[in-house]
């Protein structure tokens, strides 16, 4: 653990933003093996300020071992060039089949509509309902299905069987 903070001090000092990134995913995975969360949640500001560049790769054990963490330290820091980014690159949250059943048939309506491509506005008036409850029950979907876009909605929708 020493060594992989001398070297994340090293690229912070230099400017080495690869260097760092490179130290500090390493070491923030250690900290939660070991169960310290809060230090771990210490140095994540550091970690996606370095990153900033788009240095992503570092990132992919925290992405497969610690993804739920990782996924509410990320939503809850303040907006960072890389948030985005890594937010799509976390896998989905677990679907348990009572959430799919959850569905309502007009909230399946609508997803099968939306994985036909169809826009807002076209659902709106193919369905008759308003453009505001073609987007709530949208987010409605996607809270259920627990994504965060109506392509991971399909996606997921279509894993879960609910969609052919």
């Amino acid at each position: 653990a020493r060594n992989l903070e001398q070297l994340a001090e090293r690229g912070q000092g230099c400017g080495g933003m690869m260097l760092m990134v490179s130290a500090l995913c390493p070491l923030i995975a250690l900290h939660l093996d070991q169960g310290h969360q809060a230090q771990a949640a210490r140095m994540l500001p550091a970690l996606l300020q370095a990153a900033r560049g788009g240095v992503l790769q570092p990132f992919q054990e925290l992405l497969q071992r610690y993804p739920q963490w990782l996924r509410e330290q990320v939503q809850s820091s303040e907006n960072c060039p890389v948030r985005a980014q890594l937010l799509e690159r976390l896998p989905g949250l677990p679907c348990t089949s009572a959430s799919a059943d959850a569905l309502s048939s007009r909230e399946r309506a609508v997803l099968e509509l939306i994985a036909q491509g169809w826009s807002n506005q076209q659902i709106s008036e193919r369905l008759f309902i308003s453009l505001h409850t073609v987007k709530t029950h949208a987010s409605h979907i996607n809270s259920k299905l627990g994504v965060e876009r109506r392509t991971q909605a399909v996606a997921r929708a279509k894993a879960l069987g609910l969609l052919e």
